[in-house]
């Protein structure tokens, strides 16, 4: 029983305590109400009523140091997102200067080989008309030019060769052969030469041996196992020449 008694006093006094203490703030906040009222309109007074939040009716100055002071701080932030904002911006053309540099050097480049790949046209063009004009000339002299004959010997037996013709096309095609021919020239007994012809080749072809009659062989006084001896003597051109 003391025990709880005890802590009953205890909480009369806690709650007398805070009575009294709240009475006496109350008092205290009547008191510097009606001091605020009665003082007259020192500056430092309105200055330190404005920090403390107390404002009366009319009381035009307090208003005016919040505003500006509300208004500062509204300019601070906006110069500040000025900045930023500022930053930002200079980065950005910062990036875009170097993209339109680099596309810059890009074009340039393009541009170089497109004046260098127009050079080397050129050039192919010259080439290709003085291949034309070359071209042209040499039709022309092929047209002029007629074909020739050339010959080549083997010596067979009896002092008698065996010649072989070929015809070619024209001087300037000079590696193009139409015909050939191959033949011996033999004196009969009264001293006239006779021609026998032996075989004869086109391009493209077999060689086409030539058939010589016994009165011929007769003629020349040579049998036809000689005849074609002579015939392998005979130096038809290759096909590649």
């Amino acid at each position: 029983m003391s025990k709880l008694g005890d802590v009953g006093s205890g909480i009369v006094d806690f709650a007398t305590v805070c009575a009294v203490g709240g009475v006496t703030a109350s008092v205290g906040v009547l008191v510097a109400f009606n001091i605020a009222r009665s003082l007259p309109d020192d500056p430092i007074w309105s200055e330190m009523r404005c920090v403390a939040g107390i404002e009366f009716q009319g009381d035009d100055k307090c208003f005016d140091k919040k505003l500006g002071e509300g208004l500062f701080k509204m300019e601070k932030a906006f110069q500040q997102e000025m900045v930023e904002r500022q930053k930002e911006f200079q980065q950005r053309e910062r990036e875009l200067d170097t993209m339109i540099k680099k596309r810059n050097e890009e074009i340039a480049g393009l541009e170089g080989r497109g004046k260098a790949l127009e050079g080397e046209k050129a050039g192919l063009d010259q080439k290709r008309a003085e291949l034309a004009e070359q071209l042209g000339k040499l039709e022309a002299l092929e047209k002029a030019s007629t074909s020739f004959n050339l010959f080549k010997s083997n010596t067979f037996t009896r002092g008698i060769n065996v010649q072989t013709g070929v015809e070619y096309k024209s001087f300037v095609r000079h590696q193009e052969w139409v015909t050939a021919w191959c033949y011996v020239q033999v004196p009969n007994d009264q001293g006239v030469t006779i021609n026998v012809q032996l075989a004869r080749k086109r391009p493209g072809q077999a060689v086409v041996t030539e058939t010589i009659s016994a009165a011929e062989l007769a003629q020349i006084r040579f049998t036809a196992a000689e005849m074609e001896e002579a015939t392998g003597l005979c130096s038809f051109p290759s096909e590649g020449s």
